[in-house]
Formats: structure tokens, sequence, C-alpha cells
């Protein structure tokens, strides 16, 4: 059964003391204070469940210390920008290949023929959603309000429209 939110907010101060109550090792109490203003304690926390030593009580198992979630945190945090800057470099690829293989197949404009989309009803959605976007961003970059401003045509071309298509579109 749901029960309503009780919890109050603590200051920075109230968090580090529950933590040390809780048997975390804090060596630098200004430095965790900083760290928590930064990065929060909702955040930090599935970091602590690694060192828990009694999960329902939230105790740290002995020796832990703010350090060593702190460290944790911010290895994560390396690899998920790596990985985010990865997924970027597909991404441009994915959309590169996609753009260059249906023009040549297709045409300039293939992206608006709906017999080359596997279903009529997403083609339509994904169609306006990618209109939306052209309306959106070719005032902000260059490249697009080139086109805009030069061409009459109403629709850009697929190297241009790709660029505008939002991330992981259906």
């Amino acid at each position: 059964m749901k029960r309503p939110f009780e919890k109050q907010p603590r200051t920075l101060e109230e968090q580090i003391l529950r933590l040390e109550q809780r048997g975390l090792i804090i060596h630098d109490p200004q430095r965790a204070k900083e760290f928590l203003a930064k990065v929060q304690y909702m955040r930090l926390r599935p970091y602590w469940h690694l060192f828990e030593e009694n999960p329902e009580k939230h105790t740290f198992r002995k020796g832990t210390t703010f350090d060593d979630l702190t460290a944790l945190y911010i290895r994560d945090q390396h690899l998920r920008l790596l990985v985010f800057e990865a997924i970027a470099h597909v991404e441009v690829a994915l959309r590169s290949q996609w753009a260059y293989q249906l023009a040549l197949a297709h045409g300039t404009q293939a992206y608006l023929n709906a017999a080359l989309h596997h279903n009529p009803h997403y083609h339509r959605e994904n169609l306006e959603q990618l209109l939306e976007e052209w309306d959106r961003a070719w005032e902000h970059d260059p490249v697009l309000r080139h086109f805009e401003e030069t061409y009459q045509d109403e629709y850009p071309p697929i190297w241009l429209a790709c660029e505008v298509i939002p991330s992981c579109a259906t």
C-alpha cells in the first residue's frame, strides 16, 4: 500500500551527519559538503549500496570512506561520457550512411516517400516530427539557414534533413 511522502529536506550538514551515523568515514566534511551541493545526496545514493553492510539499515561496511563513494561516482561519470561520445560517433555515421544510401537509390527527398517506410502511420508521424525539428533548427544553423534562404524547395534534401532527426527516432 502506498503512503504519503513525508520526508523533510535536510541541510548538507544534516546529510553528512546522517552518513557518518551510518558508519561512513568523512575525512573532510567541507569537501563532502561541496560535493553533495554539486551532485546531490540522492544522486550519490545508488553508489553507496555497494558499500553497505546492512542494506535495510543503510549502514556502511567498516572502513568505507566518502572518498570511496566519490571515486566510484567519478569513474562512472567518466565511463558515461566515453559511452555517450562513442554513441554520438555511431549515430553520425548511421545518419550519414542512411542519407547517402537513400539519396543514391531513391533521390534527394527519399524520406518523403511513404512507400519506403515500413509503416505509413509511423512515416507520417516521423515526417511531422522531422519537419517540426527543421522549423526549429534552420534559423540557428548556418548550413540549414543557407538552404532555406537560397532554395525555393519546400523540403530539404535528405542529407540536410537527417541533421535534424531527433536522436533515437523511430
